[in-house]
């Protein structure tokens, strides 16, 4: 990838942040018995209780068959959601020179399907899980594969030096993002919780990490999330 010179980088979290899904959405779409056992799963990662990558191993031991392109393009079509003014924000970051990065434990196949049908719109950088990815070569977004939450600190840093950018923004809104944050608060980042539950707010704390904003209520998820104007206020910054 060529090398072009960023205002900033702006690493964000995806479920339940930018978007109502979950990141096993997908598979629970096509196996709906599976529901009990990966909400249990979902609540305890995302509460640092388990890691991801132990919570992956228990859902593919017991996955009847993979999800396929045809499966994830159903759940697409009829689930596929974001928050009200998180389109626009991804648009205001290009037009802005801006380097939006989506940074999650979501399938990587799954934006790769979003992008193909015209859901999203393209994204030049996306750090996500591979347990569901997809041969698509129309997309051409730079692929990070995430196997732990600890590898979202890896890869955006992977970002930061590729662009050499200095002004980071990380976005996350629950305690899955917990080490992300620690490591952006040692590194003198700013920290947005988007949508933030209580899960975050206690990791911060018990780490002694301030989050610098709080953009959008999580009981709220029909109201706008505005982080055009908090994430403009910071890059403008001197």
């Amino acid at each position: 990838m060529k090398k072009q010179k960023y205002k900033a980088l702006i690493s964000s979290d995806w479920n339940e942040c930018l978007s109502p899904s979950r990141p096993f959405d997908p598979i629970l779409f096509k196996y709906p018995e599976l529901s009990e056992k990966i909400h249990d799963i979902f609540k305890k990662y995302t509460s640092n209780q388990i890691s991801y990558k132990e919570g992956l191993k228990i859902i593919k031991s017991c996955l009847p068959s993979p999800i396929t392109i045809g499966d994830m393009d159903r759940y697409l079509r009829e689930k596929f959601s974001v928050y009200p003014g998180v389109l626009e924000f991804i648009d205001w970051c290009k037009e802005n020179n801006v380097l939006f990065m989506i940074n999650t434990t979501g399938f990587i196949g799954y934006f790769q399907r979003a992008m193909s049908l015209g859901l999203l719109p393209h994204i030049k950088i996306i750090s996500g899980s591979p347990f569901i990815r997809f041969n698509d070569s129309l997309i051409s977004s730079y692929f990070l594969e995430l196997y732990d939450t600890k590898d979202k600190q890896k890869n955006t840093q992977l970002i930061i030096e590729k662009y050499n950018i200095k002004k980071i923004i990380l976005i996350g809104d629950s305690g899955g993002d917990g080490p992300h944050f620690v490591w952006g608060k040692q590194n003198g980042y700013i920290l947005i919780g988007c949508m933030a539950k209580p899960s975050i707010i206690s990791f911060c704390d018990k780490h002694s990490v301030k989050i610098d904003e709080f953009v959008g209520d999580y009981k709220s998820p029909q109201e706008k999330i505005d982080l055009i104007t908090t994430v403009k206020k910071y890059i403008e910054k001197e």
